[in-house]
């Protein structure tokens, strides 16, 4: 190797002893520069909650979490569905008592089954069976909407059996409603649409306000083609449970019976016990007048029943300002008169007084509660359409879709939509 060899072989190791020792300084620099930013990352999301276990929930906060999630299934699309999955899922995130963490993961099940995904909503319904559930009513929810996604989804010996034991243990109006509706979207699969029919009349007879039920045996009874179903919505109260504290029972002591032999009112007044309703009484009397004209609709009783959902609605609507500022009191009292207005529509409807009918509904939309809006919409479109006003009907019904994309009704509207632009083509020359 002669000298010139030499140099340009020396040189170029010493390039490339700098270009490694370059390279190594840079790799250094970074490697540092994101381990610092890992850990700021790191402390931020503790800080957050997220990273590392969370700190445990305030009571106060976890009934604010549970009530919101609740609300959030309650209502008609898909978003708020999506938001109950991620409240439920941060609860169940949490070590908490283990009667709300069954609660969470039911509703956690039921939100995913609003969105469906009915497999992972079959697994948290399976761990919840294998569990010792004291709740009735979650236990009651429990078998239904594991009994109806396995019913429905071709696993029918299994979610027959369910059901139908679930039928006949329960003395509760609204599930025994809800199932016999699942009886019914079970045979629209199947394509019975008289076994439907029935169902769906039964289910009604048992809940008025199953308006799944209502919509849908609608639609079994007047499209020949009806072969889906829409997922059923869940309006469940079981949070406020939780948190409702029982009054221990005193034994009878001496000073429990002299007190009960001391005149009247000379007691002092006695605090609410935690978990005991404050509502205001009108609210309580008009809930109690919605239930009793839900029960008189029962009996085809539409006239008597009005009269007594126009008077919850005064009810309701006579509430002071004052009593108004307490928002969670405002919102139930809205979400009531939602219902109040829809049924009194309906019954409007029954006696055939379509003009007020139609007042009725639109006093459902212009009410700030929106759960019943799609619902009060496909209605208006059908009193419409019955009366051969088919621009007038399509154009609710569209109005139905567009703004409810994923609502519960909307592919109900979407069919009265097809059958509307049937009868328009058919009057167009």
């Amino acid at each position: 190797m002669n000298t010139r060899q030499i140099y340009y072989l020396t040189g170029g190791l010493l390039l490339f002893a700098a270009g490694v020792l370059v390279v190594g300084l840079d790799y250094g620099r970074m490697r540092a520069d994101f381990t610092g930013q890992r850990i700021t990352d790191g402390a931020l999301a503790d800080d957050r909650g997220e990273g590392r276990r969370p700190k445990p929930y305030s009571e106060e906060e976890l009934r604010s979490d549970m009530l919101r999630a609740e609300e959030y299934l309650r209502q008609n699309s898909k978003d708020s569905a999506t938001k109950a999955m991620e409240l439920y899922t941060n609860i169940l995130s949490y070590d908490t008592d283990r009667k709300v963490n069954q609660v969470a993961r039911f509703g956690l099940a039921s939100a995913l089954y609003r969105l469906g995904d009915d497999r992972r909503a079959l697994e948290h319904l399976r761990t919840l069976k294998r569990e010792d559930i004291g709740d009735r009513s979650l236990s009651d929810n429990v078998d239904f909407l594991l009994g109806r996604i396995l019913l429905l989804a071709g696993h029918e010996d299994e979610g027959r059996s369910i059901l139908q034991s679930l039928l006949s243990r329960t003395t509760d109006r609204i599930i025994q409603s809800r199932v016999h509706s699942a009886f019914g979207d079970y045979y629209v699969k199947k394509g019975d649409r008289t076994k439907a029919k029935k169902s769906y009349r039964i289910a009604v007879e048992y809940y008025p306000d199953n308006f799944h039920a209502a919509f849908s045996g609608e639609s079994a009874r007047r499209f020949a083609d009806m072969t889906e179903s829409d997922p059923d919505l869940f309006d469940v109260h079981l949070a406020d449970d939780i948190f409702r504290k029982e009054e221990p029972k005193k034994s009878d002591t001496k000073k429990d019976r002299k007190d009960r032999k001391k005149p009247a009112g000379t007691d002092k007044p006695k605090k609410a016990s935690p978990g005991a309703r404050t509502e205001p009484a009108d609210y309580l009397r008009a809930e109690e007048l919605y239930a009793k004209g839900l029960n008189l609709t029962r009996q085809n009783n539409h006239r008597e029943a009005l009269k007594l959902f126009m008077e919850a609605a005064d009810l309701l609507n006579g509430l002071s300002p004052e009593q108004l500022k307490d928002v969670k009191l405002r919102n139930k009292i809205y979400r009531q008169l939602e219902h109040v207005f829809f049924r009194a529509g309906e019954a409007y409807a029954s006696l055939e007084d379509r003009d007020e009918s139609h007042a009725q509904f639109d006093r459902v939309l212009s009410n700030p509660d929106a759960s019943l809006d799609q619902a009060a919409l496909v209605r208006k479109g059908i009193l419409l359409f019955d009366v051969q006003q088919y621009e007038a009907a399509y154009m609710i019904f569209n109005r139905a879709v567009q703004e409810f994309p994923d609502g519960n009704y909307t592919r109900r509207a979407e069919q009265w939509m097809r059958e509307t632009e049937n009868f328009l083509k058919k009057q167009t020359p």
